[in-house]
């Protein structure tokens, strides 16, 4: 009975193959990425159900297309482990031996995870720990010892189906160094997917007699998000530049790209969160001894309300999810007034006032820093482990580093290129996320976005008086941005006077269970400058 509904459920999704000649065979590929742990379709921050996510439904998906096919190969492409709180626990818990989202990807069959930067924010441990459970691949290419010269998982792995041969090479993030604490990748070198892939392509070509190259890249297409490095995500280029890639499978950037052409490079991105799940189809033909592309067609599959969940990996997270939901309701302390972030990219805020307070209060530091994550986030009577989550999503650590004068101008100029002004409306930028707009606690400012770039930042005072370039100052920051992220080229390299030893988030949880009840303010320290006529854009509909 289940069989039949979810076939007529997915009969309008389904691509009715033209018949092949007798010689021809059939290759399928499909993808995720980016899950960040979206096992059910529920958002634990906000406690409600999600049509539109959930790997439980995806893999009724999946079912779907491996009934035209058996034999298609499913790849995972990063930052997987990481990003709700069902699998934060998991990854806390070192006694568990089954990792739900692992007892999930073995029961759909996945062939290959390439760790994404998100999937080292637990370090080296849990993954091997994750390692030792799964049935499929972990590949990354890039990901070198630096003890034995070789890379620390699978550079590549070979899937043969019906005699024709599918080299799938994996590359994670090279801007791993740059974002996340050594800790937490010690002993490894990242290198660029260029140079990566070349090296291997003619191994791939010639030795292992590869009919199918696929590259599978946590990386995005362009550096639309300004992560630093442009090799960061450089797929395009990519494509370019390495001649023979029959498939580019990327991620990171949380976008969705189908079916583009790249010379005879193809290049999809699966989106991110389980919205989505991309398919290829590979049609080839008998060439010497082995066999040849003629046709490749590629497409998106999106999640909904009219995907049902799959019984048996649904089953096996269950437990894990309703333990969960119950866990986000924990409550930490009382606030003496209500508090949202709608506005706070645009005001000073309480609730970012707060979280600076706290940061100052653990690292000593003169000054804070801190971007608005969620502007959905809204608090009020108490606050709970949910709102907390959902307030600061990931698993950063708690620096304290040393700047001058100059330096912090510097960093609040590339935070007010998050502004844009156009005909009396002051917005966002379209590609500058709000995880990269930085807010200043312990100084005044000002900034006005109908100025050129560069020249926004205002009035930088402390105590009413300019401040001077040459004073240094300690600044409280998470361990993402310290490494220079989001065009913060500013701070690279700075001196690092401390770090914490647990994540932010579980600093702000700490001191809310130890102060019980919190009366909140906000100091006004910066505000936007606008004309009397001008409007801010709002961010929450």
């Amino acid at each position: 009975m289940k069989q039949s509904i979810l076939f007529a459920l997915f009969s309008t999704l389904i691509l009715v193959s033209t018949s092949l000649a007798t010689d021809d065979l059939l290759v399928s590929v499909l993808a995720t990425t980016d899950l960040h742990g979206a096992l059910m379709p529920y958002d634990y921050g906000r406690g409600v159900e999600v049509p539109e996510i959930g790997l439980v439904k995806l893999a009724s998906l999946v079912k779907a297309r491996r009934r035209l096919d058996p034999h298609a190969i499913l790849i995972d492409v990063g930052d997987t482990y990481q990003g709700n709180p069902m699998v934060h626990l998991a990854n806390k818990d070192e006694t568990l031996v089954d990792h739900p989202l692992v007892s999930a990807m073995n029961a759909m069959a996945y062939d290959v995870f390439v760790p994404g930067n998100h999937d080292f924010d637990y370090g080296l441990a849990l993954l091997k720990r994750l390692k030792k459970q799964a049935r499929f691949a972990f590949v990354a290419a890039n990901a070198i010892d630096v003890k034995t010269k070789k890379p620390r998982w699978e550079s590549y792995v070979i899937k043969e189906v019906n005699g024709v041969r599918i080299g799938i090479i994996g590359l994670s993030s090279p801007g791993i160094p740059g974002w996340l604490p050594k800790d937490n990748w010690k002993g490894l070198q990242f290198d660029g997917s260029i140079e990566t892939v070349s090296r291997l392509m003619p191994k791939l070509r010639g030795q292992e007699r590869c009919d199918i190259i696929v590259v599978a890249f946590h990386g995005g297409p362009t550096n639309r998000h300004n992560d630093g490095d442009p090799s960061i995500n450089n797929g395009y280029e990519l494509a370019r530049k390495v001649k023979g890639i029959d498939l580019l499978l990327l991620g990171h950037t949380h976008q969705v790209v189908s079916a583009e052409q790249v010379g005879n490079t193809m290049i999809m991105q699966a989106g991110s969160y389980s919205h989505t799940l991309a398919e290829v189809r590979f049609r080839l033909k008998p060439y010497g001894d082995g066999y040849r592309v003629v046709r490749k067609s590629g497409r998106i599959f999106h999640n909904g309300a009219n995907i049902p969940a799959d019984d048996e990996v649904e089953s096996l997270v269950r437990s894990y999810h309703e333990e969960t939901v119950a866990l986000m309701n924990t409550h930490l302390a009382t606030v003496n007034k209500p508090m949202a972030l709608a506005e706070a990219a645009y005001k000073d805020n309480e609730l970012m006032d707060l979280i600076q307070q706290i940061q100052l209060d653990y690292t000593g530091a003169q000054l804070s820093v801190c971007s608005v994550f969620d502007p959905y986030v809204t608090i009020e009577g108490g606050v709970t482990l949910r709102h907390l989550f959902k307030l600061y999503p990931y698993e950063n650590d708690l620096y304290a580093v040393e700047m001058t004068g100059k330096q912090i101008k510097l960093f609040l100029e590339n935070a007010a290129r998050a502004y844009k002004y156009e005909n009396g409306q002051i917005g966002i930028a379209d590609k500058f996320p709000l995880f990269n707009l930085d807010q200043l606690h312990g100084l005044s400012y000002r900034v006005d976005p109908r100025r050129p770039e560069g020249q926004r930042v205002l009035d930088l005072k402390e105590n009413g008086r300019a401040v001077s370039d040459r004073k240094k100052y300690t600044v409280a920051m998470n361990s993402y941005r310290a490494g220079g992220t989001g065009g913060y080229d500013v701070v690279r390299g700075i001196p690092i006077i401390k770090k914490s030893d647990i994540s932010v988030r579980d600093i702000i949880a700490q001191w809310l269970k130890k102060n019980g009840h919190v009366l909140v303010k906000k100091d006004n320290n910066w505000q936007i400058q606008k004309g009397a006529k001008d409007r801010f854009i709002p961010l929450v509909k």
